[in-house]
């Protein structure tokens, strides 16, 4: 599977929640961690808000944390709430990593 630019940085935005699962993180920290500026950061984490994988907290000690832990957050999960669109989830859910004739065997998770 090939992954858009704002998917790579959104699942990288998620990896560093889950990382520091144990506090919120601002967007000015996930920013700096990523090497990505803080709107664009900002723009990942709206549609994962809507989607319900991140909360957004205000004030002194705000910023965002998973809603889930982060074994409970699927990568397809990820994707779709950035509107990817090239994610089949009935694929990987019929295909188990184990079919010697598929090609994307190295994908599977």
């Amino acid at each position: 599977m090939k992954i858009s630019r704002l998917e790579e940085y959104g699942l990288r935005c998620v990896l560093q929640l889950a990382q520091h699962a144990e506090t919120s993180m601002r967007v000015e920290e996930i920013a700096k961690l990523e090497g990505l500026s803080k709107a664009y950061v900002a723009k990942i984490m709206s549609p994962l808000r809507r989607a319900g994988l991140v909360l957004s907290v205000r004030g002194v000690r705000g910023g965002y944390l998973l809603t889930r832990s982060p074994e409970a957050i699927t990568l397809t999960e990820v994707l779709v709430a950035l509107e990817a669109t090239k994610v089949d989830e009935g694929f990987c859910r019929t295909h188990s990593g184990n079919c010697p004739r598929c090609v994307h065997i190295p994908d599977c998770g």
